[in-house]
């Protein structure tokens, strides 16, 4: 419990004082948009690397990973997408074979952030828009292509934190 507390303070998601307590701290803009900045910068090298690193073995479990992914979309399914969107990141960061860069991304990756703000909704609303960028990045880094593999990586990222700010805006 006391390590799964400390992943949250880490995160930004909690606080916790000495001797007064814990607390749930609320997600504002600023901390939302410079996490994600951070997750773009990790995430598009990670994609660049995979696409250089890559085998056909490691782009046929991305395709698996995404096909599932679409079919829990058009389930709305959220939980379950939510965790494929996270497995289908985290396999392209082990594609990067850069362990630093894993570890940063696992550090950096809000895995709740979808439904600490209400916007697990929008996810499933624009799922289909998600899966079709999945599939570029597939196509990127199947063809070994770096530069655009880090490119869609990166304007998926942007995708992705527009959406949650704007559940943000709306609750202000």
């Amino acid at each position: 419990m006391r390590e799964a507390f400390f992943r949250l303070e880490k995160e930004g998601l909690l606080e916790i004082i000495a001797r007064r307590g814990t607390y749930v701290r609320m997600l504002d803009q600023l901390v939302v948009q410079q996490s994600y900045e951070i997750r773009e910068a990790l995430e598009g090298l990670s994609a660049r690397l995979a696409a250089i690193n890559s085998s056909q073995s490691n782009v046929d479990d991305l395709i698996d990973i995404n096909g599932k992914f679409k079919n829990t979309v058009d389930d709305k399914a959220v939980e379950v997408a939510l965790e494929l969107d996270i497995a289908f990141h985290y396999k392209i960061s082990a594609m990067s074979n850069n362990k630093k860069l894993q570890e940063l991304i696992k550090n950096y990756f809000f895995t709740n952030l979808f439904s600490n703000t209400g916007a697990s909704n929008i996810f499933i609303e624009k799922g289909d828009r998600t899966y079709n960028g999945h599939q570029a990045i597939i196509h990127a880094i199947g063809n070994h292509d770096s530069i655009q593999a880090e490119k869609i990586m990166q304007d998926q990222i942007r995708q992705g934190v527009n959406m949650v700010l704007s559940v943000l805006y709306e609750r202000q």
